[in-house]
């Protein structure tokens, strides 16, 4: 019964790990990695382990860009079949919508277009809601011109500071990630070990801050101390969450990207890439 197992607002998986954008503050780091996909038997166990002692509202499939994946069908088909969640969403850059078959259309329950300065989505909006009409599907649009700075560009070792970033992020309350076989608290520290990496800094992060999924009997426990911890996470050390500043959206060509992950941690963290209406203690900058 739903009603014994946890229950979560949103549960996301990545589809692609890598876009067909390269947006300069993607805190999911996608302009930075290779092309990976998820697999779709791999996936299948986790979500069903994950079944017995977890539901959730919304499944999100995201990435980097999901319909990026070559067997997007059969992995909604697959995500659908294990009825671990309320509704299975498709979020999306809308620049591969003309990709998506009736049958994916059949299997989605909604839509979320991230819209982009300068990026048109490839579907008018009348045949876009024309198909959301014929399948009861809801489509819900934003348009992202600022982006949040989550990455710090030093270590943050003020542990008031860190307490304040964790209570105050949004996305280590409400959304939760599946990744590699493990359950993540949050987005961010999927990838921050592999950010971290590429400015010479070292963090194991991975099993402090998930939970491994299969062939686990202590899963519904561990998930519980995992969701439910009062501390920051490891990644709290290097990421800003939703404390950090808004920066205007852009898009990095290869000579940026290249320069941008090559830069070395600084000695001492900067408080001014924090927003300015947050207050916090023990901080002076």
């Amino acid at each position: 019964m739903i009603q014994s197992k946890i229950i979560r607002p949103f549960v996301e998986i990545n589809l692609a790990e890598h876009c067909n954008l390269t947006c300069a503050l993607c805190d999911h780091y996608a302009p930075f990695l290779p092309e990976k996909y998820a697999d779709i038997e791999a996936t299948h166990g986790d979500l069903m382990a994950l079944s017995t002692v977890l539901h959730t509202n919304h499944l999100l499939l995201l990435g980097g860009e999901p319909l990026l994946h070559p067997e997007f069908d059969e992995f909604c088909r697959m995500a659908k079949s294990v009825q671990i969640s309320h509704q299975l969403v498709l979020v999306t850059n809308g620049i591969l919508l003309h990709r998506m078959s009736s049958e994916a259309w059949q299997m989605i329950d909604g839509i979320r277009i991230s819209r982009y300065p300068g990026v048109k989505i490839s579907v008018k909006r009348k045949m876009l809601e024309a198909q959301a009409r014929k399948y009861n599907v809801w489509i819900w649009e934003s348009d992202v011109k600022m982006f949040d700075i989550t990455e710090s560009t030093a270590e943050i070792t003020d542990q008031c500071l860190r307490n304040t970033i964790f209570t105050n992020c949004l996305m280590g309350h409400i959304c939760n990630t599946i990744h590699d076989g493990r359950y993540y608290r949050c987005p961010p520290s999927v990838f921050i070990q592999t950010r971290l990496s590429k400015r010479g800094v070292e963090l194991d992060n991975h099993k402090e801050d998930s939970v491994m999924i299969q062939n686990n009997s202590n899963l519904k426990a561990e998930l519980e101390m995992l969701l439910f911890r009062s501390d920051p996470l490891e990644a709290c050390r290097y990421c800003l969450g939703g404390l950090g500043r808004k920066e205007p959206h852009k898009m990095l060509n290869k000579k940026e990207s290249q320069q941008i992950i090559g830069l070395p941690m600084e000695q001492e963290f900067n408080y001014s890439e924090i927003r300015e209406d947050f207050v916090y203690c023990n901080a002076t900058k």
